[in-house]
């Protein structure tokens, strides 16, 4: 019964702890953006990054690894003006 209790109390800390760093992580990204983007909020910066990242792992944006930082914050801005042009 122990190994149980154990087992479960692991399984529902790693459910827990490994979302929250992930959040955790994007979001100090998402907060390095806040001064290339001082018009927009921080809160609307993490939502678009987090669906910028998106994105990209799901391969609906080129090879992120290859651009610079001028064609990085151009397909930001991209994301960007697709959110509040779709948030209304």
């Amino acid at each position: 019964m122990k190994k149980i209790i154990a087992a479960a109390a692991v399984t529902g800390f790693v459910i827990w702890a490994v979302p929250a760093a992930v959040a955790g992580f994007v979001d100090g990204l998402s907060e390095q953006l806040a001064p290339r983007f001082p018009d927009v909020d921080l809160d609307t910066i993490r939502i678009v990054y987090r669906k910028f990242l998106w994105k990209s792992f799901t391969g609906q944006l080129p090879d992120l690894d290859d651009l610079d930082d001028d064609a990085m914050d151009t397909l930001f801005r991209v994301e960007l003006f697709n959110y509040l042009a779709n948030k209304k």
